[in-house]
């Protein structure tokens, strides 16, 4: 079982993360934010990072973390080529569909 650590003494399972986003990004979408701030708002968040937050967390069980660490260092640390790919369950995200892999169900 592989461990991500998010930063501080923090560390979860890879299977927890459901996404994670880089806060550093231009293109991080008004929706995010907004999740963001209601997320913070019902306390799910954990921040670990202050000020100096780089990416967001959205793992399993209601868990938002801000990490000090940037976005591509996490995913390569844990190997969640997944979750850049889109490749979840045995399928893949293009263009908005969701296609189904061969030979996975």
């Amino acid at each position: 079982m592989a461990y991500l650590h998010l930063g501080g003494d923090v560390a979860i399972t890879a299977q927890e993360v459901v996404a994670i986003l880089d806060l550093q990004s231009q293109a991080l979408a008004e929706a995010s934010l907004e999740f963001l701030e209601i997320a913070k708002e019902e306390g799910f968040v954990h921040d670990l990072a202050g000020e100096k937050a780089k990416s967001l967390i959205l793992a399993t069980k209601n868990r938002v973390f801000l990490s000090p660490i940037s976005s591509w260092t996490l995913q390569r640390r844990a190997d969640l080529d997944h979750l850049l790919s889109g490749e979840v369950a045995g399928y893949k995200l293009e263009k908005g569909k969701s296609w189904e892999l061969e030979g996975k169900k």
